[in-house]
């Protein structure tokens, strides 16, 4: 087994429970059937879950058989993503829950001739504010994208644009002593 594989077995069992709770509620009982993980896997990884705040406790199930079970939740304002749309005349800006439903969105104009650094640099100014516990930023564009390369926006009339470069933080206003 290589080093960081234990980690990265870890990381993909916790996707699976979540996974499985976006669909709805359910026992740890019901986690280790569905994801084939040992029930002490489970509680494990649960626990460490309910400790972050990603997960939360409901109520109690009385199964025909066996012992009562707990149904645990997806704790709804956990964790969000941000989402933007690049638009010609402008650009919408988002927030999406677990269950992909919008907690909240923003929009603004831009002018038909912003370049790119400008455009970039307006949604960065309007995302940091909001980026506080956000799992990421993910944008879309109007034109063929390869990779990290936006090859042509004709819309926009951008060519072969390098969006690694998009990523850089605007400079953060200067703070009082």
């Amino acid at each position: 087994m290589r080093k960081g594989d234990t980690q990265e077995i870890r990381r993909l069992n916790r996707r699976a429970i979540l996974g499985h709770l976006r669909r709805g509620p359910l026992t740890r009982a019901d986690l280790s059937r569905l994801t084939g993980l040992a029930k002490s896997a489970v509680s494990r990884l649960v626990d460490e879950l309910l400790q972050e705040g990603l997960l939360e406790e409901g109520a109690f199930t009385s199964p025909p058989l066996g012992r009562p079970g707990t149904l645990l939740h997806l704790r709804p304002g956990a964790r969000f993503a941000l989402g933007a749309e690049i638009g010609v005349e402008g650009t919408v800006l988002l927030a999406l829950d677990w269950r992909g439903e919008v907690l909240w969105a923003k929009e603004w104009a831009h002018a038909k001739e912003a370049g790119p650094e400008e455009r970039f640099a307006r949604l960065l100014r309007e995302t940091l504010p909001e980026a506080q516990g956000a799992l990421g930023l993910g944008f879309t564009l109007p034109g063929v994208v390869v990779g990290n390369r936006l090859l042509y926006a004709p819309n926009l009339a951008w060519r072969d644009l390098d969006l690694r470069g998009c990523r850089k933080s605007p400079p953060r206003p200067a703070t009082r002593p």
